[in-house]
Formats: structure tokens, sequence, C-alpha cells
């Protein structure tokens, strides 16, 4: 990733088709992700018109605005300020089009199933829309995304399982088979081929610190900051399991602290039997 980098940010239910992902034709992805960066306009263009409250903020949408070559005095500052901010040239879409495109994907998946956000690069859409990588790399892509999303921090660990979830437009597998989508889930090795394609051509970085059973995923990291990041979770979990007694160490300690506790006992003890019997003779 760069400074320079676009990006549309969409929540991964938008990915919900109802079919496999190896079965979703060019023409329905070009559909959906038309649909999808549609959405992604009119959130932002919705978002700039309620900061032109402030005039501060106005200046700025303004100015953004600015670098549209369609800019004019009466134009839309917020519309144009968030087609300049995505990188979309104005004059590629039909304005009239973008809520009706919108809308339909919005309306025609279950939002609350598919709440996390993805947040993928403008080339990446554009690959897709011309063939060069199939709806199901980008599904899975995108998946990765939104794992990858949380700012705060530097890797996710993702299973192959819930990024199958996520690549149907899915939060997990158990939200999946509730809308009644399990059957759509490709194995575990299919997902992980796709995976492993998409690693190799850059995307994203991968690493486990313990062969396999859990795996970082990271879109901000570098192949290098990867390793060095697992690595340190490794030692970790090594440092831990050193501090930690094992189980005969652990019955050694009970005992000998029984053992201290039955000769204080019979320590104190005693002295009330002495003090009772002189007692007695007196």
């Amino acid at each position: 990733m760069s400074q320079g980098d676009k990006y549309f940010t969409f929540p991964i239910a938008f990915l919900q088709c109802g079919r496999p992902l190896s079965e979703i034709t060019t023409a329905d992805a070009k559909t959906r992700i038309d649909g999808i960066v549609a959405w992604c306009i009119i959130e932002l263009t919705e978002k700039y018109r309620g900061d032109i409250d402030d005039p501060q903020l106005e200046r700025k949408i303004d100015g953004i605005a600015q670098a549209s070559p369609e800019y004019e005095i009466e134009s839309d500052a917020p519309f144009l300020a968030a087609m300049v901010t995505l990188g979309i040239p104005t004059a590629h879409w039909e304005t009239d089009s973008l809520k009706t495109m919108a809308d339909f994907v919005e309306f025609s998946v279950v939002r609350d199933a598919g709440k996390k956000l993805a947040r993928v690069r403008i080339d990446i859409f554009q690959l897709l829309r011309s063939n060069k990588i199939s709806w199901r790399e980008f599904a899975v892509l995108a998946a990765i995304c939104a794992g990858c999303f949380d700012h705060k921090k530097r890797a996710a660990s993702l299973k192959m399982e819930q990024i199958g979830a996520m690549a149907l437009g899915y939060g997990s597998k158990k939200l999946c088979a509730a809308h009644g989508a399990e059957a759509l889930l490709l194995s575990e090795k299919a997902i992980g081929r796709t995976v492993e394609k998409l690693r190799q051509r850059g995307w994203f970085v991968k690493a486990s610190p313990d062969n396999g059973r859990n795996t970082y995923y990271s879109n901000k990291m570098s192949e290098e900051q990867m390793i060095e990041y697992v690595a340190s979770i490794k030692r970790h979990k090594i440092q831990q399991r050193a501090s930690k007694l094992t189980p005969r160490q652990i019955q050694q300690k009970v005992n000998a602290a029984a053992e201290r506790i039955r000769v204080e006992f019979s320590a104190d003890g005693q002295q009330p039997v002495e003090e009772l019997q002189q007692c007695a003779r007196d």
C-alpha cells in the first residue's frame, strides 16, 4: 500500500450473491461491483453534504471539488469532491443511475449478516471489470481486507473457515448457516489455494507462529515486518510456557506445602496438650 492508493470501503454483506463463488458470471460480477461503487460514491457524497454545514469543512470540500475538470461555481461540490477523493472520472458515471444501482445492492442483501467493512483498493475493482481476476479471487481478497480493516491492529488472525464465510458476505460460518448459505461454502482447501494465489500477487502477507493453527494476515506490513511480528508472538508464547510449572512440579509444590502445614499444625497442637497436663498435676 502507498499513501496515493485509492480505496472503496463497503460492508461485506454486498458480496452476498446467493451462489457459490465459482458460479458468479462475469456479467453478474460487473453488475455487483458497479452497485458497490455507486453505493460508495453516494455514501461519501452524503457525508460531504453533512460536513458543509461547517464553514471550514465547506471550504475544504470545495477545494477538493476544484480538482475535478467539471468543477464550476454552481457545481455540486460534495458530489465532485467525492469523485475526486475516490479517484473516479465523473464523466464515466450517469449521476441519475447511481442511486438505482446503490439501492439494488443495498436492498438485495442481508446487511446485518455481514457488517464487517472491507477496504479494497480501487485498482482491484478495475482488474475484476477487465476479467483479470475472478469474482472468487475478488471476494476472498475482500474478506481478507475486511479481516485486516481494524486500524488498531497491525495484523489479524484469520482461519480459512472464516475467510470462506466472509467471501460469501457473512461475518462467520454460523451466520452463513443461519441464512441458508452454508451449502455455498467452498472447502477450506479450495479457499486456501485462492488465498495463496492472492498472496503471491503481493496484496497481503501472512505467516503463522504455530505451523498453521493460527495464521496472521496483514495488508499494512511488508513480508519482513510480518515475519518479525509473528516471531515476536511465538517468542511471547514460548516465554509464557516456560514460566508455567509442569504437572509434576505443581504436585511437588503441593506436597511440600502440605508437609509444612502438617508440621506447623503438629507443633502448634503440642503446646496446649503440655499445658493441660501441667494443670492436671497442679
